[in-house]
């Protein structure tokens, strides 16, 4: 998001107005014996007059421009606290109703933008002209010459710009427009500052006595101002090859000499101002070091910066340290003693801004005469990217270039070091949107200036992704090399691909897989069914309802559901009798019962599955449009012939057991158990169990071959292979609790029966 984009949302945002709506429609409980409706009211009218003055303020860009970057101050910060407004009448209640409220950062952000807007706008009633008198050049020098005792904020700031404007028409000295370059349109910091001392004492006008921060950066003095807001609109930024031709709004030629940049600029600066206060020789010196050199690197020329961005000390390096270590420890001394000397950490920390920009730019002075000479951009002179920059007005010393030649300097190294892998390297990105987020942002956003229509678009894109490319993989390339030693060598494929073409390459990958499982399971199957045609020794391992789970389902039936609808029978088979009467512990006819259940549900899957297995070779035969078989004498095709369509028949049916299978669990109860079963009974744990009878049997009937239930009736020899005793132990049956499972009739065993042999 840009600058522009984020003051518009600064501006839409209205905290205040929020909390105040909400407090209008209903006030809180907790509130209640704080807060009443006539106090939101009040708060109200005075937040509207806030809001106008803002709203004024921004009406006349050419006064001020004042606006809220962000929501909320940087937490960790010296953060303005609404107490020192509590003194201020024209919002004491809306103070009041704001500080109640427990989470009040958003809120307290935006008073303290609105405040400051209204100071300002107290402060900038009177226009300062462009030219100012021979008396007002006077009066500025004598403000200057009076000590300076406090560094309170004062509206009356306008009495010095009234007097100026009252004199505007007395002739103008030939120097008023050098001296007063910076005040063409806004008074200088040091006016600001004087002026702000010498009304100090007026009780209506003047903050509290304390050093009361007013903007969101926590400034203590008037003098901040000009770096707390943005003042009248700068010019932009010009190329350091450049000459600043004109002030703001003079027309004035600017001085661009080597004095006029160390005595009019450096009076702005953050260090220098804290120099002027607490002076200190070593300090001195080294800051004059810093600026001298700095003006000789730009020829004089004003590069502006803004030191509203302020940072803290433990940002500057070690290197940068030590290019002005006794400015740097004076610097320590006034941060670690700041509240004994009464300076704000607003102000020291946009000395450390300043501090890190001058040692910055020694630093960098020898690389931008390397870049400014360097070989690289020679040699890539005519290349799309280079001609893109040329194009764009980019000089060798701009961020781009210097960027660029670094680019092309790692791409000749890994080039000259890892010749194989540059021959090798592949780029797929095409689009800018592919590669958001870029190492060299600077070339990156120029680039994105491109049109699409442009003839150079695509080629320099290309150029660009190949060498950002080509950096990341000599990177990668040294690092391994550092790491394990002779591990580079030509075995090794290492390649960077944007996130996009390694997400799409992974998807394809796993769909690939899911097609070769898939084709794999259907191979498998095609093979279980050859081999298990009619063959129960081989089972189909993909099939869920495979002979050895029937046989561990139909032992689960035994165990469980079997055991409670044994239960529920006892008092339906044996109404009205104690369990203690009976001449029995075993409950015969329950068994019994619980027998025929299962065994007529046998006998009922495999006479209806037998039934849908011929209805289905049926209807396919009936699909088949030739119908005639040649005869031959030994019947062959024919016999072919039905095992295809017998098989196939199977296979659906098969297929369509989960759903043939609630059609004959219902055809059962209605068909068939009143045969086996009189009494009326609606208990939901018998229903399950004959559910489940007729569902195992059902899978049991369609197996290939079909499996089968081994039931002994009375006076059988009773085999201990095969069945377990229920109860007592014997030789012979009296009855069969439950039937042995066969893998086919006569076949091998499944699941063992058991059996309630005869007294002894």
């Amino acid at each position: 998001m840009n600058l522009t984009e984020r003051k518009k949302m600064a501006d839409k945002y209205k905290p205040i107005e929020q909390l105040l709506k909400g407090y209008a429609t209903r006030i809180p409980e907790t509130l209640k014996d704080r807060l009443s409706i006539e106090d939101v009211k009040t708060a109200t009218s005075q937040y509207e007059s806030l809001r106008g003055d803002y709203e004024t303020l921004k009406k006349n860009p050419q006064t001020a421009h004042v606006s809220m970057i962000g929501k909320q101050e940087t937490p960790g910060t010296n953060q303005t606290s609404l107490s020192e407004f509590d003194k201020e009448e024209s919002v004491k209640i809306l103070v009041k109703l704001l500080k109640m409220k427990q989470q009040n950062n958003d809120e307290r952000a935006e008073f303290i933008k609105l405040m400051n807007a209204r100071y300002i706008l107290e402060q900038f009633k009177s226009k300062v002209t462009s030219t100012t008198s021979q008396e007002t050049m006077q009066a500025e020098k004598s403000l200057k010459a009076a000590p300076q005792k406090s560094h309170k904020h004062s509206s009356q700031v306008s009495d010095v710009s009234s007097a100026s404007k009252t004199n505007t028409t007395s002739a103008q000295g030939p120097g008023a427009s050098t001296k007063t370059k910076a005040g063409s349109q806004s008074l200088t910091e040091d006016t600001v500052e004087h002026t702000a001392t010498s009304n100090s004492k007026s009780k209506n006008e003047s903050r509290s006595s304390t050093d009361t921060t007013v903007s969101p950066h926590t400034a203590t003095s008037s003098s901040e101002f000009n770096q707390t807001y943005h003042f009248p609109p700068k010019e932009k930024e010009h190329s350091i090859n450049k000459d600043l031709s004109k002030t703001w709004e003079s027309g004035k030629p600017q001085n661009t000499s080597k004095d006029a940049f160390t005595t009019e600029k450096s009076e702005k600066r953050p260090i220098h101002l804290l120099l002027t206060k607490h002076k200190d020789g070593k300090a001195q010196h080294n800051y004059e070091t810093l600026l001298q050199k700095y003006t000789q690197l730009f020829k004089g020329q004003d590069i502006r910066h803004s030191w509203d961005d302020a940072t803290d000390i433990d940002d500057i390096t070690k290197d940068q340290k030590t290019k002005a270590l006794d400015l740097f420890k004076y610097l320590r001394q006034m941060w670690d003693h700041r509240k004994k000397h009464g300076t704000s950490e607003t102000r020291l920390k946009e000395a450390f801004s300043e501090f890190i920009i001058l040692t910055g730019f020694m630093e960098n002075k020898n690389k931008v005469d390397i870049h400014e000479q360097s070989p690289y951009l020679k040699r890539a002179t005519g290349n799309p990217l280079h001609t893109v920059l040329t194009k764009m007005s980019k000089s060798p010393r701009d961020i781009e270039f210097k960027q660029y030649s670094i680019l092309l300097k790692d791409d000749d190294n890994f080039k000259i070091k890892f010749p194989d892998k540059h021959r090798e390297l592949k780029v797929f990105m095409e689009e800018p949107e592919e590669y958001p987020h870029s190492p060299c942002q600077e070339l990156y956003d120029t680039l994105r200036q491109l049109k699409k229509t442009d003839p150079l678009y695509k080629e320099a894109w290309k150029e660009y992704f190949f060498l950002v490319t080509s950096g990341q993989q000599y990177i990668l390339a040294t690092n391994i090399g550092q790491l394990v030693k002779t591990v580079y060598k030509k075995d090794i494929d290492s390649m960077v691909i944007p996130r996009k073409s390694y997400e799409d390459l992974q998807n394809e990958l796993l769909e690939k897989i899911k097609q070769i499982d898939e084709l794999t399971s259907r191979l498998s199957k095609f093979a279980s069914r050859e081999l298990t045609a009619g063959n129960p020794n081989i089972a189909d391992l993909s099939d869920k309802h495979r002979p050895t789970k029937i046989g561990e389902m139909y032992g689960e039936l035994y165990d469980n559901e079997w055991s409670e609808a044994f239960e529920v029978l006892k008092p339906v088979e044996y109404p009205g009798v104690n369990e203690e009467d009976l001449e029995t512990e075993y409950f015969e006819k329950v068994l019994k019962t619980l027998a025929k259940i299962l065994m007529a549900a046998f006998e009922f899957s495999a006479e209806k599955a037998e039934e849908h297995l011929q209805e289905i070779k049926r209807s396919l035969l009936s699909t088949i449009m030739f119908t005639k078989i040649e005869k031959t004498g030994d019947n062959t095709k024919e016999a072919e012939y039905d095992r295809f369509v017998t098989g196939q028949a199977m296979k659906c049916r098969k297929e369509a057991a989960v759903y043939t299978i609630k059609a004959a669990c219902e055809a059962f109860k209605r068909d068939r158990l009143k045969r086996v079963f009189q009494h009326k009974t609606d208990d939901p744990k018998l229903i399950e169990y004959v559910d489940k009878c007729v569902e195992l049997t059902w899978y049991m009937r369609i197996q290939d071959p079909p499996m089968h239930l081994h039931f002994l009736h009375e006076k059988d020899d009773i085999s201990k292979a095969q069945f377990a005793f229920h109860g007592r132990k014997g030789k012979r049956v009296l009855i069969c609790v439950w039937p042995a499972l066969l893998l086919f009739q006569d076949g091998h065993l499944v699941t063992k029966g058991h059996v309630l042999p005869e007294e002894p």
